[in-house]
């Protein structure tokens, strides 16, 4: 209580300060190493600076405490260096936990198969680091200032508190009734305000033992049987409902998605889907080895699979289709082309033969075929065709749904895979999404996996007690699981948004069971005579309170985020959201 001063102003300010500077060198060195600059990258600020300042809260609740331990109990030949080794020592291996953690689940994330999900991690993949290096370089080094204020202010302990107290405070409010007549009733009643509250001993001793006794019998009750068969039932049926929302989760990804609310770019969605892609879904079909034309045998190939796309049953028919060959055979075979041919045999004294490259260039030329020219590429030197396209068109009340899109795409690839002499290839308009569907679920599973092992390996080097890990670990996955299984139940689908979120829940996540299992295993080292009450209480007093900042800067950061309406911030808000409410149930 009563412990404001100038300086833990500037700790503030630095907090804030240190993510934005880890940011601003993430996204230089990424741009310095030649990645580019997505529009995703703006969300990175918001998310450093909500996971980074976690670590200040940390640092300087250890402080104050520390400071509070020196008046209750001076330490001979104390010295700055002293009082930082401490505080390292005592905060450093759950920072390094956590950080270690965020930057696995950032780098695991880049490497979803959807760009602008792989970019967005790797740059926070980056910053998550700096982040950790400013922390114990540059705020450790303010902190150290801050020792020195702290120990220059420091009286011997007798009923009194420190005689630095709300000195800013006074200093700002005697400057501003000296400026100004419009400040000095406001000033005289802030000064009168900070003096019941400085000189209230009484006051603040009561506010502290009450805290005392809310957090003792917080953990008795916790350290009850009854209790713990309560939290057991209740996260039985927790994890029975996640589970199986979980084993629901399904595929889904529209490009849709990635746009605000309010974009044009819906609405136009909206309309193709409703009545372009129902009539006349487009699909392309590129020929990149046309080989010698005036082979029968190689354009009766080249005829077999273009109605081999025709014969699908949801193809529109060949009336619809776009082949470039079949006006060709109608222009030879016309009168017109009978009239050119002799221009062109009076002219340059021969007929252009069938598929010669002066045959195709003429009939490219004639205004009602100038169209054909954009469906085929002729190398200029050469003189011969080196590629061109094809156009089919289907229809079917299910063709905006991706998974019937996929079941298409997989018919025509197979098309296609037996003409390799053609060097066919397929493309479809929204293919790099729905090529995703299938490995998405597998994917995000190995990832997972993956994630909750390094996360288990990290916390074992720090922390080298099996039971204690175990109960970080199984706290990660039930956070993990319930991510998964309540954003199905949401209605959210597993798409690469919702699977970075799933995977980076797993390593945001270890921060609050890291820090308290840590705290919980130091103090069982340290007496092993404690009970599990008195550790729990000890824990909670050392760790509780920051962890409780940690969780609500975090929320309020990224409530901003909600004021963005699109699906990454509803999707991102939800998870922040659950872990807010899963942190009393974790620490019991």
């Amino acid at each position: 209580m009563n412990e404001l001063s100038y300086y833990k102003i500037i700790y503030a300010l630095l907090a804030c300060i240190c993510p934005m500077l880890a940011t601003g060198a993430s996204i230089g060195s990424l741009l310095w190493c030649g990645f580019r600059f997505g529009s995703v990258l703006y969300v990175t600020p918001f998310l450093t600076l909500a996971i980074g300042v976690d670590d200040a809260f940390i640092m300087i609740n250890a402080l104050e405490q520390q400071c509070a331990e020196r008046l209750r109990k001076p330490v001979p030949n104390d010295s700055i260096t002293k009082r930082l080794e401490e505080l390292l020592i005592k905060v450093g291996p759950s920072i390094t936990i956590t950080s270690i953690t965020n930057v696995v689940a950032f780098a695991i994330s880049s490497i979803s198969p959807t760009p602008e999900v792989s970019l967005f991690c790797t740059a926070n993949m980056v910053a998550m680091f700096f982040a950790y290096v400013y922390v114990i370089t540059i705020y450790a080094s303010v902190l150290a200032i801050g020792i020195k204020h702290e120990m220059r202010h420091e009286v011997p302990h007798h009923g009194k508190e420190k005689s630095r107290k709300f000195d800013f405070l006074n200093e700002l409010v005697r400057f501003l009734s000296s400026r100004s007549d419009c400040f000095v009733m406001i000033c005289v009643i802030s000064n009168r305000l900070i003096q019941l509250i400085s000189h209230d001993s009484h006051y603040n001793c009561a506010i502290v033992f009450q805290i005392e006794r809310l957090l003792r019998g917080y953990c008795e009750w916790l350290s009850n049987k009854f209790t713990f068969t309560f939290v057991f039932l209740i996260m039985t049926a927790y994890w029975s409902v996640s589970a199986y929302g979980a084993s629901q989760i399904k595929p889904g990804i529209k490009p849709e998605k990635l746009f605000l609310a309010d974009s044009p770019m819906l609405r136009a969605g909206e309309i193709r889907d409703a009545y372009y892609f129902k009539e006349r879904a487009p699909m392309f079909v590129f020929v990149t080895k046309v080989g010698n034309l005036s082979d029968p045998v190689r354009r009766a190939r080249m005829d077999m699979m273009v109605k081999e796309f025709e014969s699908i049953p949801q193809c529109s028919g060949s009336q619809f289709s776009l082949y470039w060959r079949r006006e060709y055979e109608k222009y030879l075979s016309s009168e017109a082309n009978e009239l050119a041919a002799l221009e062109l045999e009076e002219e340059d004294g021969a007929s252009a033969q069938p598929y010669s490259t002066e045959s195709i260039r003429q009939f490219i030329n004639w205004p009602e075929n100038r169209q054909w020219g954009g469906f085929i590429k002729i190398n200029n030197e050469t003189g011969r065709i080196e590629s061109f396209l094809i156009t089919f068109a289907y229809h079917g009340d299910n063709m905006t749904e991706y998974s019937e899109m996929l079941r298409l795409l997989t018919i025509w690839r197979s098309i296609v895979d037996k003409y390799p002499d053609l060097g066919a290839s397929v493309f479809l308009e929204n293919g790099a999404f729905i090529d995703q569907l299938p490995v998405l679920l597998p994917f995000t599973v190995q990832t997972s996996v993956c994630t909750l092992i390094v996360m288990t390996v990290v916390c074992y080097m720090f922390m080298c007690d099996k039971g204690t890990v175990l109960i970080a670990s199984s706290s990660i996955f039930s956070i993990f699981i319930g991510v998964v299984g309540l954003m199905t139940l949401w209605g959210i689908t597993l798409d690469p948004i919702s699977m970075s979120i799933i995977i980076l829940s797993i390593g945001l996540s270890v921060d609050f069971p890291a820090h308290i299992a840590y705290h919980f295993h130091q103090k069982c080292i340290e007496d092993e005579n404690l009970t599990v009450t008195n550790r729990m209480t000890l824990s909670l007093r050392e760790i509780g309170f920051p962890l409780i900042q940690c969780c609500t800067s975090t929320m309020f950061c990224f409530l901003c985020v909600l004021f963005v309406d699109c699906y990454l911030s509803w999707v991102d808000e939800l998870k922040k959201y659950k872990e807010s409410l899963y942190l009393v149930g974790m620490i019991a």
